[in-house]
């Protein structure tokens, strides 16, 4: 039973989010019901699609920061329950992402594809470096169901192992999961301030994360105007480095918010100040994450709409149109389409010619002494950090710093050139997918033209989102430099680290070469996933439109065959589905005017 948090958190902004989605998603099945079988099939398709996004949306609230900045404490404090293990130690070693569900368990999912229902208690023997050291269980991810309101409509929130701990493959695996954060909550601290190691991070989550909340946990440690002091020395580190102006930090206590949830205390809460961070989160989630979603829904189905009152309009007039006129008609469509299909069929040979083209120049340099240089450094620095942990621990760290080593410095190559052909590829796009619209924007005019329609085009939306999810290639296999049987495990440190330096700089060229062809196919690949993305939206819209017409056309001849008495009837059905689509319409548009600001 769901004995968690019973304020406000998220609950009413997502209450509210949630009659919205709910009601155009109405309005959506609405409209496919109108327009099912009577030959529209790739519409059809097109609205389902949309409702099956609609419903399935999910927003990942990802928690980043420092080891010991209190991430776990801090979520257990949003939910209000104590759910995740906390310690003064580095604790999280894996992704724990916390979901919806209606019984509180946990499931543990492994590398290897297999899953485990636990017990909520065991969830401490596979997230923690204490139960599970060095991720020795390949455990992939940890999700945890959680019965509370504000997570049944696609709220995860997701906690991450801290960085620059001693267990440099922390920080990896919370660098992986940076794309898929939709909005981040990056906690510091008051005693320190921020760090510059924390500020490089902060730079990373800024590269694929648009929303980032910034929090200084643990004010409860200090007084007041030391409070304010670490603030401002944060703030002024934050903006100067990251180029920002005005920028808000949250100051707060997640263990003054998680104590009065637990113990009920409203002024323990209040004294947190979590709630004053807690409201700017409910309204970005409302009014910006959830309100972009619901407008492009919005959006999408109102030329969805569009479209299909377009076709019911043609229905209607092409069943009063006399039998000889409709058949010229028709005939006059057919020849007219071919020219446009022909175009369509040209630009899918144009999409694949420039990706071509782009990728031609795309391949891997032999290693920069500039590489090699920072591989060397990064391995230095981390030997250093290290030197005093057990030779096991030693060689792990050492072994983990020079595979993220070797991958940063790849990028110092690859980032700049991918970033220009990406670019490039992105321009291209957005005039590829402009023609397309204006091609079924041509068909849509044509047969208006023919039957003496007045046509409506929503403005043209190029959704279409590009990111940087290649970089973050996280099967690279990378051969130790020491074998796990090897004798030289057995050495006095002081040997130790110099094998290990030898062993690095006999392999450091050999894994950048390596790495740098493994990164461009992933790029390459990444590219030509786009390009087919485009060539479908091409045959998909240019088809659809044909299609919406065609079936149109065939009806009406359908019909014309009948009786009199059974014409006058499909007039009739027709008019009052198209009394339908204009509330449908209505709707929408008094939806998209409640969502707007």
């Amino acid at each position: 039973m769901y004995h968690g948090k019973e304020g406000p958190f998220l609950e009413n902004s997502i209450l509210n989010y949630t009659d919205l989605k709910g009601k155009v998603i109405t309005q959506l099945v609405t409209l496919q019901a109108l327009i099912t079988g009577r030959g529209y099939k790739k519409k059809e398709v097109e609205i389902e699609e949309l409702i099956r996004k609609l419903k399935e949306d999910q927003v990942n609230l990802v928690i980043l920061g420092h080891f010991n900045r209190g991430k776990s404490t801090f979520i257990n404090s949003l939910v209000g329950e104590n759910l995740l293990p906390t310690s003064i130690i580095p604790l999280t070693s894996v992704i724990t992402l916390i979901k919806y569900g209606e019984v509180f368990k946990a499931d543990v999912y492994f590398k290897d594809k297999t899953r485990r229902e636990i017990a909520v208690e065991e969830i401490v023997s596979y997230a923690t470096e204490s139960g599970n050291p060095r991720n020795e269980k390949n455990v992939e991810r940890i999700e945890v169901s959680f019965p509370a309101p504000y997570l049944k409509e696609g709220i995860v929130i997701v906690d991450t192992p801290g960085f620059s701990s001693v267990h440099v493959d922390n920080s990896l695996i919370t660098q992986r999961y940076l794309p898929e954060a939709d909005v981040a909550m990056f906690l510091i601290g008051v005693d320190p301030p921020i760090s510059q190691t924390e500020v490089e991070f902060l730079k990373q989550t800024k590269v694929f994360t648009s929303k980032i909340f910034i929090l200084q946990n643990k004010i409860d440690q200090v007084d007041p105007a030391e409070r304010q002091q670490s603030l401002e020395f944060s703030r002024h580190i934050i903006e100067t480095q990251l180029g920002l102006e005005n920028l808000k930090i949250y100051p707060i206590s997640a263990k003054l918010a998680l104590e009065g949830e637990l113990r009920r205390d409203p002024e323990k809460v209040a004294a947190s100040l979590l709630p004053d961070f807690e409201k700017d989160l409910e309204a970005f989630l409302l009014r910006e994450k959830g309100g972009t979603v619901l407008l492009a829904s919005i959006n999408q189905g109102l030329k969805l709409l569009a479209e299909a009152k377009m076709a019911l309009e043609l229905e209607k007039t092409a069943t009063q149109t006399p039998l000889a006129d409709l058949k010229t008609k028709v005939e006059t469509f057919n020849e007219r389409i071919a020219a446009i299909q022909q175009e369509q069929k040209d630009m899918k040979d144009q999409i694949q010619g420039k990706v071509e083209r782009l990728l031609k120049g795309l391949k891997p340099e032999p290693p920069k002494p500039e590489q090699i240089s920072f591989v060397k450094e990064a391995f230095q620095a981390c030997y250093e950090a290290h030197q005093n942990e057990d030779r096991k621990t030693l060689v792990q760290n050492l072994e983990a710093c020079f595979k993220q080593s070797v991958q940063e410095a790849i990028k110092i190559w690859l980032l700049p050139e991918n970033e220009r052909i990406q670019k490039e590829f992105e321009e291209a796009a957005i005039r590829f997918r402009s023609r397309i619209q204006e091609l079924a924007e041509q068909i849509q005019q044509l047969s208006a033209d023919l039957f003496h329609l007045q046509i409506e085009n929503p403005p043209f939306l190029d959704s279409q989102r590009f990111d940087n999810r290649w970089l973050h290639k996280t099967d690279i296999e990378h051969p130790p430099l020491l074998k796990p049987s090897s004798v030289y495990h057995l050495l006095p440190k002081k040997y130790l680290q110099g094998v290990m330096w030898q062993e690095m700089l006999k392999k450091v060229e050999g894994e950048l070469a390596r790495n740098a062809e493994e990164l461009c196919q992933e790029f390459t690949e990444y590219i030509q996933h786009r390009a087919r993305d485009l060539t479908e939206t091409l045959i998909q819209q240019i088809d659809a439109t044909v299609e919406n017409v065609q079936s149109a056309l065939k009806r009406t001849l359908e019909e014309k065959a009948k009786s009199q008495k059974k014409i006058t009837q499909a007039v009739k059905d027709l008019e009052e589905k198209l009394a339908q689509i204009q509330r449908v319409k209505k709707t929408l548009l008094d939806l998209q005017g409640a969502i707007r600001p």
